[in-house]
């Protein structure tokens, strides 16, 4: 057995409450997932369980809070009702190594599981799952590397380029994974600023059409977030690194007009996106000073 396999199931032991119990009452973890010679349950055995037990319980509290650091507001929201369900997270969900972030770990196991509870309505409110998903979407962009690089070459692009008088058929607009868009079915702008204030509504029902918000990463800066509609959305999606300026205002035509006014709005959108960070401007292959896309 692996050093790496001795830790596997002493950290389940730490975190699943059952399995400590098995090995209190001297039953056998199964040979198929862990491989134990009887010198090894031997020494799992000799353990203080009083202390073991001690230990543990430290543990999940330790893990519960590390997870919501990293998502405060789902704290302020659920705190009590999670704490409710530590020993199913801890069984559910134990600490196995990996390369990432502990916060970023905790957390992540932690909104899988917050999110499979609230759809069984053992969490309440049911909006708590949209909660939940926006601060994942804010994480996930917070700590990603590739995140990072796209904020950084699209600031590198854009630094390129500057304002020139290329016209839309000169400049390509470029989106990148620093960006995404995700879709909610509450509102939860309002909500987040409740809660903030410390209240909590009794009664949210969902939106009738869906929410559509925009989060990006800046390069030196926290995640932004800004609500968006459709239009919007669309156009972020045709911004793919292969279309111009113009091209992109022929992708939306049937939504947008195919007219002079219209394009000009295509491009007045593109040109705030762009001033904020979310697409990067390159030249097209057809300008002088060409260059390849970053993504």
């Amino acid at each position: 057995m692996t050093l790496l396999d001795m830790q596997r199931v002493f950290s389940r032991i730490l975190t699943d409450k059952a399995f400590q119990q098995s090995f209190i009452n001297g039953d056998a973890p199964s040979p198929a997932i862990y491989q134990l010679t009887e010198r090894e349950l031997g020494i799992l055995r000799g353990l203080r369980w009083d202390r073991v037990g001690l230990q543990a319980e430290l543990l999940a509290h330790r893990r519960l809070e590390v997870a919501l650091k990293a998502l405060p507001l789902t704290g302020l929201l659920l705190h009590g009702q999670l704490h409710d369900q530590l020993d199913r997270f801890c069984a559910e969900h134990p600490p196995t190594p990996q390369a990432a972030s502990p916060v970023w770990a905790e957390a992540t196991r932690l909104c899988e599981f917050a999110g499979k509870l609230i759809a069984e309505g053992t969490l309440r409110p049911a909006w708590a799952r949209d909660l939940i998903r926006y601060e994942r979407c804010v994480l996930d962009l917070t700590v990603s590397s590739q995140s990072a690089a796209s904020a950084i070459l699209v600031a590198e692009l854009n630094a390129d380029v500057g304002r020139p008088p290329a016209g839309p058929d000169d400049l390509v607009p470029v989106a990148g994974p620093h960006a995404e868009i995700t879709q909610f079915s509450y509102p939860l702008p309002d909500l987040i600023k409740l809660l903030r204030s410390g209240g909590l509504p009794d009664d949210v029902r969902p939106l009738d059409l869906p929410l559509l918000i925009l989060f990006y990463k800046s390069p030196r800066g926290p995640v932004q977030v800004v609500r968006i509609n459709e239009a919007t959305a669309a156009l972020i999606g045709a911004c793919d690194g292969d279309r111009t300026i113009a091209g992109v205002a022929e992708q939306l035509s049937r939504t947008v007009g195919s007219g002079a006014k219209a394009r000009t709005r295509v491009a007045a959108t593109i040109a705030q996106l762009r001033d904020a960070g979310v697409v990067g401007l390159r030249r097209s292959s057809k300008a002088a000073d060409s260059r390849p896309g970053p993504f």
